[in-house]
């Protein structure tokens, strides 16, 4: 076999709705920083991320250290944010002025906290 494999990583972090501080702490502590902390330490390996919006805003709200971590990751081009609906819904199961609206608050909201418009879902 010839030529170059390509993979990519896509990682999606999500907490929901209504889960227990403690759950959220936890998941904090044990996966989402260490994450960040590989990351940082290895610079050429690029990755895609997704948060949901329910864990993205207990994040602003506890840990906007890790808010302000990948943005710098996003500039130097290491993470590419992944854009989605805010609630995470199944978006068959919604209307469709909902699913619409859900990808435009979530899309600006991402671009608020990290520079960046996002490219796909």
């Amino acid at each position: 076999m010839t030529g170059r494999i390509r993979l990519v990583l896509v990682i999606h972090n999500h907490q929901p709705i209504g889960n227990f501080e403690g759950v959220f702490e936890a998941a904090y502590q044990d996966s989402y920083a260490p994450f960040l902390d590989v990351l940082e330490e290895y610079p050429q390996i690029p990755i895609s991320l997704h948060i949901s919006g329910s864990l993205l805003e207990w994040l602003v709200e506890s840990h906007p250290e890790y808010i302000d971590r990948v943005r710098l990751l996003v500039e130097r081009g290491q993470i590419e944010i992944v854009g989605g609906a805010f609630f995470e819904p199944i978006l068959a199961g919604i209307p469709r002025r909902g699913r619409i609206g859900q990808i435009r608050v979530y899309a600006d909201y991402l671009e608020q906290l990290f520079g960046v418009r996002t490219r796909g879902m």
